[in-house]
């Protein structure tokens, strides 16, 4: 007796491509030195999930690993936050749990922040 293949399987094998490579895109695009829009601050993301954060009177190390295809877990010293991240014209755009909102341009590529001397 045959069995009917179901389409099922390639359907979701699709998506599994589609959604994977959607988010090495995103993996990819938020590598990089950014600039907060307001001036007050800079981001710099690395690849394999590290990360600085320099603003005023501060500077941060920590760690990144994505959750899902549009959230990020971002770890400091002090804690750790989630954000829901969006990547569009070299503008990125966090958004934590509790709605507040950071936007940064992406900087020239020549730059880049030292990472701070104390550990995170």
């Amino acid at each position: 007796m045959r069995t009917k293949k179901s389409p099922l399987w390639a359907l979701l094998l699709c998506l599994t491509i589609v959604t994977g490579s959607w988010a090495s895109d995103l993996h990819e695009a938020i590598v990089g030195k950014w600039q907060k829009t307001d001036g007050t601050g800079v981001l710099e993301v690395g690849e394999g999930g590290k990360m600085f954060v320099v603003g005023k009177g501060f500077s941060l190390k920590g760690t990144y690993d994505f959750i899902d295809e549009k959230r990020v877990l971002c770890k400091f010293r002090f804690g750790s936050v989630v954000y829901t991240v969006v990547v569009s014209d070299n503008v990125l755009i966090l958004e934590d749990t509790k709605g507040r909102i950071s936007k940064y341009h992406k900087c020239k590529a020549s730059s880049t922040v030292s990472p701070p001397s104390h550990p995170a």
